[in-house]
């Protein structure tokens, strides 16, 4: 009965591999797709009733289908992406149960190395000429005729973030790929601080004693105040926004200031 049982347990063993699935999956995910298809198929069929994922969340959900259904399968698994824009309103989450193994990979790649373009942007159309007089007087009478206009919320675009004193740039807008400047005066390069008036109701640092270089003033105190060159700011009625960028105390540390 030893001898039996031994001889059971080798056979079992020696038989595992011929019931574990062999050979790669693959899954296609095009611009084109549909996520209510199989996700086999590199284009739609002709009928246009199978073909290619639409999304990447649908390919994720495919493979882990497909591991979760055969467990000890052996053989990659390969998402083959078609070329195009696929844009995402959330992160794509991806963790240990989307990673395969060194003999059995999971790999995500471009079709045929054709063009991938992975965006959490959101394309802004319908731009047209100013026509609020309210906008329209406070544009030099140069550029009026040449500033275009969208509406953001009209297109779903409702959170433009938040310029943080340390740089972030909150929304940002891109044309043919090159990402536009914020509306800024001066339109290039920076403005030079003409003077740093020693007076105020509040010393907001008092410097470095030990580094005087303009004038005795130790390095870093201020009042809060500048004086810059140009008269450019006069002309900029009714803006209650206002934010300047420079380096206020240190030369080494740049920031954003709200200006009251």
């Amino acid at each position: 009965m030893t001898r039996f049982a031994l001889l059971c347990i080798a056979l079992g063993v020696l038989a595992a591999p011929c019931n574990s699935q062999t050979g790669n999956i693959r899954f296609y995910v095009s611009p084109s797709g549909n996520d209510q298809w199989s996700g086999t198929l590199a284009s739609p069929n002709t009928a246009r009733s199978d073909g290619p994922f639409a999304t990447f969340e649908r390919a994720r959900k495919a493979v882990r289908d497909a591991r979760s259904e055969s467990p000890q399968r052996k053989g990659q698994i390969h998402v083959s992406v078609r070329g195009g824009a696929y844009r995402f309103s959330n992160p794509l989450r991806l963790d240990a149960s989307d990673s395969g193994e060194y003999q059995n990979p999971i790999v995500w790649q471009s079709y045929n190395s054709e063009p991938v373009i992975v965006s959490g942007s959101v394309p802004v159309k319908k731009f047209q000429s100013v026509t609020d007089q309210t906008v329209v007087s406070k544009l030099s009478s140069g550029v009026r005729n040449l500033v275009m206009v969208a509406d953001l919320k009209s297109q779903g675009i409702s959170d433009y973030g938040e310029i943080s004193q340390r740089g972030s740039p909150g929304i940002e807008l891109f044309y043919k790929g090159t990402r536009m400047v914020l509306a800024r005066w001066p339109n290039a390069e920076w403005l030079r601080i003409a003077d740093v008036p020693q007076t105020g109701e509040r010393q907001f640092n008092k410097g470095l004693d030990r580094e005087k270089r303009f004038d005795g003033v130790p390095v870093g105190r201020h009042y809060g105040r500048i004086r810059y060159e140009g008269e450019r700011p006069r002309g900029w009625s009714n803006v209650s926004e206002i934010l300047a960028h420079g380096y206020w105390t240190w030369d080494w540390s740049d920031s954003y200031q709200r200006i009251q």
